[in-house]
């Protein structure tokens, strides 16, 4: 014959006995139920019960969810790419929202720029290293010129997507110059700005030496 079922009473004393301090054993010697009772009574206590399922099933299972993750993580890309290269029957807006509750993925502008090599790198480092101790008359006397290029049959660097923040910020390799776009040099230092120039064709070195002799040279050299 089974055991009796446990009364109320007898669970509130199992549950104010283990809040008070003692041990299962002295539990169950005091309440005259089973080591194994007692402890089940006071793990389901600990347990919060488990939501209610109403409405319509997910679409999107477990195993989904760890798939776009990780195919998003890896390959740095939009929810629409995402979604295709998965081929998978939800929405673009439903791999947004999944994507919004993982706090390693952000969804942010991707850096533009020419790729970098090693030997890029450590000149750059080598070009800080050598000028930290510059005051700040010695950088208002230093000219800094860019270039921005708009691409007309593309995009301008302002793509967005969904990067892993754990890993290195990635980069979008782009032309430097090139048919299709629209180019804007400009120099300035602490105390003058050139002209601007707007380039019209595709830009090679003697263009931009004629650019810094006619654009430059006028604003920072009063005697040319």
């Amino acid at each position: 014959m089974g055991a009796t079922e446990l009364t109320p009473d007898e669970r509130k004393s199992i549950l104010v006995l283990h809040d008070a301090g003692l041990k299962l054993s002295a539990i169950s010697e005091a309440t005259h139920r089973s080591i194994g009772v007692c402890h089940k009574v006071i793990k389901m206590r600990d347990t919060p019960p488990k939501p209610s399922r109403r409405g319509k099933p997910k679409k999107v299972t477990e195993r989904d969810k760890r798939s776009i993750i990780r195919a998003m993580s890896e390959a740095g890309s939009s929810a629409k790419s995402v979604k295709h290269s998965l081929n998978m029957n939800v929405s673009v807006r439903t791999v947004q929202r999944l994507c919004h509750n993982v706090p390693w993925l952000k969804f942010e502008k991707v850096r533009a720029g020419p790729e970098l090599l090693p030997r890029h790198q450590m000149a750059c480092k080598k070009w800080g290293d050598d000028h930290e101790g510059k005051t700040n008359a010695e950088w208002a006397a230093v000219l800094f010129s860019d270039e921005k290029k708009w691409n007309l049959d593309g995009p301008d660097g302002l793509q967005r997507r969904w990067i892993d923040t754990r890993r290195p910020d990635p980069v979008v390799v782009r032309r430097h110059s090139g048919g299709g776009s629209v180019m804007v040099w400009g120099g300035f230092s602490g105390t003058q700005k050139t002209r601007l120039k707007f380039f019209d064709c595709s830009v090679n070195s003697v263009e931009y030496i004629a650019t810094l002799q006619e654009y430059l040279q006028p604003s920072f050299d009063p005697e040319s």
